[in-house]
């Protein structure tokens, strides 16, 4: 886990991180921070490279500086700015007033200056070349949001929210729904899923191995349900197969979703996806396998 300062790209981070690393082993990281963002980047080597898909899921907290009575072109401090002299800046009742109302699935606007595709393209590269287009609407959800102060016309702002959120969108539609614009100018991801920004390193500090910001690849799932099944369901599901669950497996009674699949000997196997389908029941399918099905032990077998 490294604690990105403000400035370089996360992919300008992460190559001078690779440097520390051993010559070929595999890297990349578990979503990007803007070059204004500092803080929680997770960086993810070797065999977690596979899962990085599942990483990018987890939620993220962070805490954001909101200046009010101004709009950019860029959601944030980067882009031209547009002040809003005779707007009305909000009271702090009425701020805490429009910030439960961001609460829950929300459909957001990513930012104009912003990675998403649009028809094969980059929004940023297609507002750079003088053709700006808006991103089409996608739902996001809000877990939880906190004022931690309001020096008007700045708030500082937390908030917890899915995988895919924009907070510079967040910014940009609180200072709508308060009729007087908003930016964001600086913010910090302080949390990915079960870690914070105490447990990363700063970039001047890799490589330190001994440092607990380097978690182990199993310990990087504890978040993820376990699924246990027998030896005949996990050497299906190993050799590829998508397995119903019998009403006399012992993971039938298991929730929807990725799960960390377990032999009854207690050997991690990989993850699958556990659906409910119509005539069908509890149905698992396999992901992201750590072994091959010759390697699979049986009961007691060391």
């Amino acid at each position: 886990m490294m604690n990105k300062p403000r400035g370089p790209t996360s992919r300008k981070a992460l190559s001078q991180f690779a440097k520390s690393l051993p010559k070929g082993l595999r890297h990349g990281h578990a979503g990007t921070l803007d070059p204004l963002a500092s803080g929680m980047l997770l960086i993810v080597t070797g065999k977690a490279t596979r899962l990085i898909e599942l990483y990018q899921e987890f939620s993220k907290v962070y805490e954001a500086t909101i200046r009010f009575g101004a709009t950019s072109q860029t959601d944030d401090s980067e882009g031209p700015i547009t002040p809003h002299p005779h707007a009305v800046l909000p009271t702090r009742e009425l701020l805490l007033e429009k910030l439960n109302c961001m609460v829950g699935v929300l459909s957001q606007v990513p930012p104009i200056y912003s990675a998403v595709r649009i028809e094969g393209q980059r929004a940023y590269r297609l507002a750079r070349s003088g053709n700006p287009k808006v991103p089409k609407p996608k739902n996001i959800t809000i877990h939880q949001v906190n004022l931690l102060s309001y020096q008007c016309p700045i708030a500082k702002v937390r908030w917890e929210v899915s995988s895919g959120t924009y907070i510079r969108s967040l910014a940009r539609d609180l200072g709508e729904s308060l009729a007087c614009g908003a930016f964001l100018e600086d913010l910090i991801r302080t949390s990915i899923g079960p870690w914070s920004i105490k447990e990363a390193l700063h970039l001047e500090d890799f490589p330190n191995t001994d440092h607990p910001s380097w978690i182990p690849l199993e310990k990087s799932l504890v978040q993820i349900p376990n699924l246990i099944l027998g030896h005949a369901r996990c050497k299906e599901i190993l050799g590829g197969k998508v397995v119903r669950l019998n009403s006399d497996d012992e993971g039938v009674q298991t929730t929807v979703g990725n799960h960390l699949l377990k032999s009854i000997s207690g050997q991690v196997l990989g993850l699958v996806k556990v659906s409910c389908l119509p005539e069908q029941g509890v149905v698992v399918t396999p992901w992201k396998m750590f072994l091959h099905v010759e390697h699979l032990q049986r009961q007691g077998q060391a």
